[in-house]
Parts: C-alpha cells; structure tokens; sequence
C-alpha cells in the first residue's frame, strides 16, 4: 500500500517555493510558533548611506580648499591695502612692482579715482552736516566747517544741480569699461547711482522731485528726522572753554531752530501747493516723529525753546482742510 504524505510543518508548498525564487530579498523561515522576516535590503541601504556619506565629506573638501584660498586672497589684497608700492630699478629705469590694488591704465587715462575723491569732497562740502561721515575728519575740521541741515529750497537745488553736473561729467567721459578691474567698474557703477540721487539720499534731497514738501513718512527717514542723531556726534567737539565757545555753541542751536522752522514752512508750502500726500500718511510720518522725538512731543518746552513736533502738527493738520 502506498502511504499518503500528510503535511507537515516544515514542508512547503510550490506556491511558497515559487514566491522564494520570485522574491529571493525576503525568506520566510517557518518556525515552530512564528514566522520571522529577513531584510536582505540592508546592504543597498547601507550603500546608499554611505554614498551620502562620501558626498558630504567631498562637499566639505572643496568649501575648505575655497575658503583657504579666499582667506588667501583676502590677505593678500589686504597686504597691497596697507603697503604702498615700492620701486625697483629694471634696467636702469624706475618701475613699480605689479600689484592686484593699483589702479589699471584705463583707471589712470581718465583719472577715475581723482574723481571720486572729488565727489567725496563736493558731497561734504555741500552737506556739512554730516562730516562725522567724513575718513580722517579731525574735530578742528568739524569746528570749522559744521552746519546744521539746511532745508532751504536753494540748498536743495544748489545740492541736486551738483550732483546732476558730477553724473553728467562722468557720464560724458568715454571709458572703456571692459578694460577696468572688477573693483573699479563697481566703483564706477556705484559712484553713478551715488549721483543719481543726489549724493545718496533718497528722500528730501531731489529738489525736481519736490518731495520735501511732503513731511516726514512712515518710517521717518529723512534727514531731519535724524537731527538728534546729528547733534549729538557733532557738538561733543564744540564743548564750550569761554565764553567765547559759548557763542558759537549758541549760534548753532540758534541754526537748528531756523532749519526746523524752514522745514516747517516747506510742509506749509506744499499745502498751499496741492503738493501733499493723504491724511493717513501724514498721520503716520507724524506719529512716527513724536515717536523719535517723545521727549519734546511730550512737553510743552524742551531743552531748545521750541516745540518741534506740535507745532508739524498744525501744519500738517491743514491738509484735512
């Protein structure tokens, strides 16, 4: 008699022999109680992560060797900053030794760099009250030559006229910029939107623009606005010792209260104008004013004998008439 095969637990069926072969990355180990699975994908993951791995330290590897090399760089421009160039004899003739900061004969044809010091010069010359900004400024230059701001219309237009003929002078001169250095087409770039706007002040100084009859805005950026801020880096080198500094001292608060209420009546100009802007911004420029100047808004006399903010606000509540 032939014996039937009965199944037992460790026989498998064709159809989970089949599934082994198909699927060889799991096998499945029948055991007495459980079944336990096998991940055979571990190796590629393991693969993939230290791919990763390897891509993060080569990225790492060329960030070092490129900062390395810009710190080198760095050192040597700053080098060339601090040494001036020095001459040697080649062939019996003066020279000077190449270097990355001198200027390019294209630079030195059209005598660029003496006409950005002379931008620097007309841009003080013209706003004397911002010489606190000035390189190598000494405080018996600021004592002779401050002023407070003036927003006189004429100051304003002399200003923009300025800065206008300095653009046009540079715009005028045929440069070949393709042979400049990279520092100096950005110079030459930058000293022309300097220009543009009139010495680097957007707000209150393009006289044509007329926004100097607006008032302050929101964010309160010009310049009288910041003349705390002006006071207070530029008196320190006007400390009275007699009485005589005592005078001048008094003439300079004396300037400030006239260029106050001149910025005031270019306020009440535009007004009678049609120059001005909504009561919602003029609301905000003079909230934004008390705000700065909280000391004087909040009392009726301040240290100068004048109420700057309160008296902006009758100015500029005529514009809700």
């Amino acid at each position: 008699m032939t014996e039937k095969s009965t199944p037992t637990a460790y026989s498998a069926d064709s159809t989970e022999l089949d599934s082994f072969f198909n699927n060889p990355s799991t096998m499945a180990i029948r055991g007495d109680s459980d079944f336990q699975d096998v991940d055979m994908e571990n190796p590629r993951r393991c693969s993939r992560q230290r791919l990763i791995v390897g891509i993060i330290v080569i990225l790492s590897i060329i960030c070092l060797v490129i900062g390395i090399v810009l710190i080198s760089l760095a050192k040597d421009k700053k080098e060339c900053y601090s040494k001036p160039a020095q001459s040697h004899l080649q062939n019996g003739t003066a020279s000077v030794n190449p270097d990355v900061c001198a200027p390019s004969e294209e630079a030195t044809r059209v005598s660029l760099i003496n006409f950005l010091e002379k931008v620097q010069a007309k841009a003080f010359a013209l706003n004397p009250n911002t010489l606190n900004f000035k390189p190598q400024t000494s405080g018996e230059e600021i004592r002779m030559n401050f002023k407070p701001y003036d927003p006189t219309p004429s100051e304003i237009k002399r200003r923009t006229d300025e800065a206008w003929r300095l653009l046009a002078e540079i715009n005028d001169t045929n440069i070949n910029v393709g042979k400049l250095k990279p520092r100096e087409r950005k110079a030459l770039s930058q000293v022309k939107f300097y220009l543009r706007h009139v010495f680097g002040q957007p707000y209150d100084a393009n006289y044509y623009t007329a926004d100097w009859m607006l008032g302050p805005n929101f964010f309160c950026w010009q310049p009288i606005c910041t003349i705390g801020r002006e006071m207070s880096s530029h008196l320190r080198h006007f400390a009275p010792r007699n009485i005589s500094d005592m005078d001048v001292m008094r003439n300079i608060l004396e300037a400030y209260k006239k260029s106050i209420n001149q910025y005031i009546e270019n306020v009440k100009h535009g007004v009678r104008t049609g120059m001005v802007g909504s009561v919602e911004e003029c609301r905000a420029g003079l909230d934004s004013m008390k705000d700065i100047f909280s000391h004087i808004a909040t009392s009726e006399t301040g240290t100068i004998q004048f109420n700057l903010t309160l008296r902006l606000n009758s100015s500029l509540l005529l514009l809700r008439v």
